[in-house]
C-alpha cells in the first residue's frame, strides 16, 4: 500500500473458506465441480425462495438441468420446433407461399439430417420430446437418463 505496508487480496475461494462455507462433496477433492461457490449459490437459491413463500410467493424450487449444444445444434433444434409449431398451425390455416418454402426448407435440413448425421437426430429429437414434455407436464418425459 501507500504506507509501506504488504496489501492482501483475498479471492472469492479463499472468502469463503474463511467463512466455514464446506465442500459440496468434502471427500472429494476441491476442484471445477466441487467449490464452495456451488454450496454458497445453493445456500443463496434456498434463502430467496425461503423469503419468497414467506411473502406469499409460489416458485419453482427445482432447478432446471438443460443440455448443452453447439450453436448449429441449438439452431437445428430451434428449427425443429419451430417446424412442429408451424405443422401445427398449417393444419388450422392456409399458409402463404413464404411461409411454405420455409416449411419446406426446414424439412429439408432434416431430411439432409437424417442421412448424413443420424445419431445427431436422434440425440435432438430426444431433447424434443423432454422440451414437449416440460412445456405439457412440467417435467421430462423422454425418458434417457437426466443430467
Amino acid at each position: 500500500g501507500a504506507d509501506g505496508q504488504p496489501v492482501f487480496k483475498v479471492g472469492q475461494s479463499e472468502a469463503l473458506r474463511r467463512l466455514g462455507i464446506p465442500l459440496p462433496n468434502p471427500n472429494l477433492p476441491e476442484g471445477r465441480k466441487n467449490n464452495r461457490k456451488m454450496t454458497f449459490d445453493r445456500m443463496i437459491r434456498d434463502e430467496f425462495i425461503r423469503l419468497c413463500r414467506e411473502h406469499g410467493l409460489e416458485i419453482e424450487d427445482l432447478p432446471e438441468h438443460r443440455q448443452h449444444f453447439e450453436k448449429q445444434e441449438y439452431l437445428y433444434v430451434q428449427h425443429k420446433l419451430e417446424l412442429k409449431e408451424m405443422d401445427r398451425h398449417a393444419m388450422a390455416y392456409a399458409l402463404d407461399a413464404r411461409e411454405r418454402a420455409e416449411l419446406e426448407r426446414l424439412r429439408r435440413m432434416e431430411a439432409w439430417t437424417q442421412e448424413n448425421h443420424p445419431e445427431i437426430l436422434k440425440e435432438w429429437t430426444m431433447e424434443i420430446r423432454k422440451q414437449k414434455g416440460r412445456e405439457k407436464f412440467g417435467r421430462d418425459t423422454a425418458g434417457g437418463d437426466d443430467r
